[in-house]
């Protein structure tokens, strides 16, 4: 079976489907660029020791997620309220098909310790941020 190339928009390059160019990779920001340094590596830590479970499945957290997303702003990023403890396979799976509109969230039925509903979709954990 031949392999499905794309052209990509902004250099004319060959790229296989579904890949990034080379020149789009090169335009993004390190992760400590992105916020993700040193000092959230020290918040990331405190919080998933005060939330050790994954708040879809019930696995063990590995990941402080941004319940909705930060796009650069540091007023969204660092707001706690917005970071759910996920486990990998939730993050990486689950949560970017949610993300890209893939998949229905879904609905997660009860609360966390501080009484708050545990279902992101829950009219209590809207996004005040979003337009």
């Amino acid at each position: 079976m031949p392999t499905m190339v794309r052209i990509c928009p902004r250099c004319g390059a060959k790229v296989k489907v579904g890949q990034g160019c080379a020149c789009e990779r090169d335009e993004r920001p390190s992760a400590s660029e992105r916020g993700y340094g040193v000092r959230w590596q020290r918040a990331r830590a405190a919080f998933l020791a005060d939330h050790p479970v994954c708040v879809k499945c019930g696995a063990p957290a590995t990941v402080v997620d941004h319940i909705f997303p930060h796009k650069g702003d540091q007023s969204v990023f660092w707001d706690k309220l917005n970071w759910q403890a996920l486990c990998t396979h939730c993050h990486c799976s689950i949560k970017q098909a949610e993300e890209r509109g893939k998949k229905k969230p879904k609905i997660i039925k009860g609360v966390d310790a501080n009484g708050r509903p545990r279902d992101p979709n829950h009219p209590w954990n809207l996004n005040p941020w979003k337009p």
